[in-house]
């Protein structure tokens, strides 16, 4: 029931209590923002991969800065070495070029560069054949430097006189040739010869009397694999009195000892000992020695030491010409060049023993305790 006012009797009078209504539109939050969620989970893998980049970014840079002031450093200390040098009186910088590796005699694995120019074959070069008094009784005749006799030395050539190789008993001096030269070895220095024509070493007349017993050997080094190449010999005009010589006749390469038996250099005059070997190719270190006994005439050649081909001859015909090292005469012209080098040179003016001779191979050019009548680049 009410009461006519709407209200229901007995409330005649009170108000309900208040209720709160809703808030005004402008009250509270903005309506442009909705609001706040939940807080959302950092992704801490991919912060690790961005700081991990960042890292290497700095690295990186790092680096690149520090590389960068190496290589200013470098470039400014080789500015100032080239200007220091160009005011210190002109002095070039030291060359780069790989020096040749050192060389010993006997060692196969030492091998020297190769030779430059060398000649394909063994074609004798026409050459004004140079004369000389031949010395009495087997001694030497004076040196190419004009003096008899001068003190003994131990360097490869005559102090002050770069073209001489020294006689370490002091009076049979070698003269190089324009194409001739030195080169490194273990403990020395060997003669490097071009194999051309003009490329060789000479003495001022004859050293060895062969008409008396004597011994040459020396240590060789070939580079040329075809012709005849000779180490050392002695005489001129129509032909050589005697010469080591590597020939490759009939293709087959050997070792000889040749000497002529008369006059007027007919090759049917000539004896020689001869002995196809390996050790006759060219690319290794030989030891080769020729030996002529006037007692036994016999001509005896070893190789590395060891006997290897012998011959009997009736005499050597001693010729008026020099010692040569590098080529030998024939038929009245210069032959066999020699191409590679030729060191540990020595002569005896008698024939060595067998045991000598292996005394020579085995103490690497030392030689027996009979000292040599002449030696070069010992």
């Amino acid at each position: 029931m009410t009461d006519g006012t709407g209200h229901p009797h007995g409330t005649l009078g009170q108000q309900a209590p208040w209720q709160p209504g809703p808030p005004p539109p402008a009250f509270g939050q903005p309506s442009a923002f909705p609001p706040p969620g939940a807080a959302a989970e950092p992704d801490w893998a991919a912060l690790a991969d961005r700081n991990e980049a960042q890292g290497r970014r700095r690295r990186v840079w790092i680096v690149s800065a520090v590389s960068a002031v190496c290589v200013l450093g470098i470039v400014a200390g080789a500015v100032a070495l080239t200007s220091h040098r160009a005011e210190g009186g002109g002095q070039a910088a030291p060359s780069t070029a790989a020096s040749p590796p050192a060389l010993a005699f006997g060692d196969p694995s030492a091998a020297p560069e190769a030779s430059p120019a060398a000649s394909a074959s063994g074609t004798p070069s026409a050459s004004a054949s140079v004369s000389a008094t031949a010395a009495p009784s087997g001694k030497p005749a004076a040196s190419a430097s004009g003096a008899a006799t001068r003190a003994p030395v131990t360097t490869p050539t005559v102090p002050g006189k770069p073209t001489l190789l020294a006689d370490h008993a002091g009076h049979a001096d070698l003269t190089m040739s324009g194409e001739a030269g030195l080169k490194p070895v273990s403990g020395g220095h060997a003669l490097s010869l071009r194999g051309t024509a003009g490329s060789y070493a000479q003495s001022a007349g004859p050293l060895v009397d062969t008409g008396r017993s004597f011994t040459a050997s020396a240590w060789v080094y070939l580079d040329a694999a075809d012709g005849p190449r000779t180490v050392i010999s002695q005489g001129d005009g129509a032909g050589s009195s005697f010469d080591l010589t590597r020939d490759d006749a009939g293709g087959q390469k050997a070792w000889t000892l040749r000497v002529q038996t008369a006059g007027g250099g007919a090759e049917s005059t000539v004896v020689q000992a001869r002995a196809v070997s390996p050790a006759a190719a060219a690319g290794q270190w030989v030891l080769v020695t020729g030996a002529y006994d006037a007692g036994q005439k016999t001509v005896t050649l070893y190789v590395n030491g060891a006997s290897a081909a012998s011959a009997k001859v009736p005499g050597i015909w001693a010729g008026s010409g020099p010692l040569e090292l590098g080529r030998s005469r024939r038929q009245n012209a210069w032959t066999a060049p020699w191409a590679g080098v030729i060191g540990h040179i020595q002569l005896w003016d008698k024939a060595l023993t067998p045991a000598e001779i292996a005394k020579v191979k085995s103490d690497g050019g030392a030689g027996p305790a009979s000292p040599p009548l002449a030696s070069w680049l010992v």
